[in-house]
């Protein structure tokens, strides 16, 4: 009995050491397991707190203490939490990254992109920031993931965190409902980040964490990008393209670790040259998640991709294969185009807006019609300027005012318009109480830059969306924070007006 209970305490001894082995070998700055609770998540979001940098207020005694409230508030509410609060607590993953900045940090902002998850602020000075959720790599960061080998599980960040691009930052592009984003650099070099199961990045991984250079033997002048398309304007005035060729188009929108052979055999993974007819210089480009386009310098759109239901009097090639070149008929010329997944709205020179695709609801129908041909749209008048998203549209009139009409967000704590149902049919007018500089319309919301510099949102607050909590105040898992539209932003724009407000 005695020599089995010594055999037995041996095993157990080598058992133990292992267990030890193994553990000591996971990363420092990783959790110790893969169910890693709210107490240890916010240990960790003290422990980055107090080896970063810190700002004045961060470092006060008042913010310590508001710091150790909310990680005591988190810890006693998870151990009080419901079984469905449980799960959504472990479903998303609060991380603390040295360069976040609060919002009064900020300096005055340029653009804004909000897409399904993530969120971007560019400034003025050339820098670019992101926050939200890290799907797919959509902030371009490089977070711990809790299971190595799924590159798809939710962490976040809720406050701005800057991007590592090494020079001054024009522009950013992205579809509002993708992963896949770019930005566009005062010196013409266009960096790629997310969603790259196509190849339009230059890496071998489906997922890329970080800004990656594109090459282009060209300065850069204007990008749209997608999942499957990244088109280019260059200096020499003309439009270069790459990204799915249009085979294989029962793999386009599978989930991105099925068929990525298939994607990339199907995809022109180096840029070809767009062939506009009569050799016509372009003027911008633009991008949806199904079809990329051209606007030429006499007003002309071409697409190039899956516009289905558009009967194009542009003959096909009979030795096209795949996509090919069309043009988009219009009674005038053209200056502005609103690009949506399965539609497209175009401003001409006279002020009057034009509709064609899926989707009805975009020219005041059903969800269901649609129209096979471009037909006027008798909604405004004197529209200056026109944006798309995936989803719904933004119409600016020439006395400075906005007009939202769309999809209306499914979430009713969410509505950009509040009190109307899911899907808008006819222009809104959104209440912002001063004249209109910009607007950007995102997957589920809207932001305006008012005369005096002061940003109002609109929209789903989920994620921090409207910077409305502090460091201090956030919580190791998303809050959906309802807030007043139009909402004031705690961050500043510096006007910037077009030359009819002048």
């Amino acid at each position: 009995m005695k020599k089995s209970l010594k055999i037995f305490a041996a095993v157990l001894a080598v058992f133990c050491a292992l267990a030890s082995c193994e553990d000591s070998s996971l990363p420092s700055d990783s959790p110790s397991s893969a169910e890693t609770t709210v107490s240890n998540v916010s240990s960790e979001e003290t422990s980055s707190e107090e080896t970063s940098s810190q700002t004045p207020s961060e470092a006060s005694p008042e913010s310590s203490n508001a710091s150790s409230e909310a990680s005591s508030e988190s810890s006693v509410t998870s151990s009080e939490s419901t079984d469905d609060d449980s799960s959504e607590e472990d479903m998303y993953s609060l991380v603390r990254l040295e360069n976040e900045v609060t919002p009064s940090e900020l300096p005055s902002i340029k653009e804004m992109l909000y897409a399904t998850h993530s969120n971007f602020l560019l400034t003025d000075d050339g820098k670019l920031y992101s926050y939200g959720f890290n799907g797919l790599g959509g902030l371009g960061q490089k977070f711990y993931n809790k299971d190595k080998n799924n590159p798809f599980w939710e962490q976040w960040t809720g406050l701005p965190h800057l991007m590592d691009i090494d020079e001054k930052v024009e522009h950013i592009y992205g579809a509002t409902r993708e992963y896949t984003f770019a930005a566009l650099t005062e010196s013409g070099k266009l960096y790629g980040w997310g969603n790259n199961r196509y190849g339009i990045i230059p890496s071998e991984d489906n997922v890329v964490t970080t800004p990656t250079l594109i090459r282009f033997d060209q300065k850069i002048k204007e990008a749209g990008i997608s999942q499957m398309f990244l088109i280019v304007l260059a200096e020499d005035g003309n439009a270069y393209y790459c990204g799915w060729m249009g085979l294989g188009s029962k793999y386009a929108y599978g989930e991105i670790d099925e068929y990525p052979d298939i994607c990339r055999q199907d995809s022109y993974m180096d840029f070809r040259k767009i062939e506009v007819p009569g050799g016509e210089s372009v003027q911008s480009v633009f991008c949806s998640q199904n079809y990329c386009g051209v606007l030429t310098e006499s007003g002309k759109v071409y697409l190039l991709g899956q516009f289905p239901k558009y009967k194009s009097p542009t003959p096909k090639p009979k030795d096209a294969e795949g996509f090919y070149l069309f043009e988009v008929r219009s009674p005038e010329p053209i200056v502005q185009v609103a690009p949506g997944s399965v539609w497209l709205i175009l401003l001409s020179e006279s002020g009057k807006l034009y509709y064609t695709g899926e989707w009805g609801y975009m020219a005041g129908g059903e969800a269901e019609d649609y129209s096979s041909k471009l037909i006027e749209l008798n909604f405004l008048d004197d529209v200056v300027e026109i944006k798309g998203s995936t989803l719904a549209i933004l119409a600016r009139t020439k006395d400075g005012s906005i007009y939202f009409w769309g999809d209306n967000n499914t979430y009713e704590n969410g509505r950009i318009i509040p009190g109307m149902d899911k899907i808008v049919n006819q222009p809104q007018k959104l209440p912002v109480p001063e004249k209109a500089g910009k607007m950007f319309l995102g997957c589920y919301n809207v932001f305006v830059f008012g005369q005096s510099g002061d940003i109002w949102g609109f929209g789903l607050g989920y994620g921090n969306r409207f910077l409305t909590r502090s460091a201090d105040q956030l919580k190791p898992y998303p809050q959906s924070d309802d807030v007043q539209t139009p909402y004031k932003m705690p961050i500043y724009a510096r006007p910037d007006y077009p030359d009819y407000f002048l």
